[in-house]
């Protein structure tokens, strides 16, 4: 979790700004997708956080290889494999009753 996320979304909507969240994955599967979705959801439900607009996942490169690192772990995925990944997330933060 950023560092300062609770005191952001908090600060927000304790102004009457309506927020969402965003997530930044490295899922490499279907599952690992849903795992994210569903640690995202539990981080809303422990901090007592309502949202007004969706869960948004953002899945790119990591940018590792430009500063001369390894790749990160999602990095090299193919589309099908990357496509799996977020759908799994999608889906489960639909069943879960919110908007992906």
């Amino acid at each position: 979790m950023d560092s300062q996320f609770l005191n952001n979304i908090k600060g927000a909507k304790s102004v009457g700004i309506p927020v969402g969240v965003y997530f930044f994955s490295q899922a490499i599967s279907s599952s690992e997708g849903q795992e994210e979705a569903q640690w995202v959801i539990d981080q809303l439900h422990m901090h007592d956080i309502t949202i007004d607009y969706p869960i948004v996942i953002d899945t790119e490169d990591s940018g590792a290889r430009k500063e001369g690192s390894a790749p990160g772990r999602a990095d090299l995925l193919d589309k099908r494999t990357r496509t799996n990944a977020i759908v799994g997330f999608c889906s489960r933060v639909q069943v879960l009753g919110y908007t992906p």
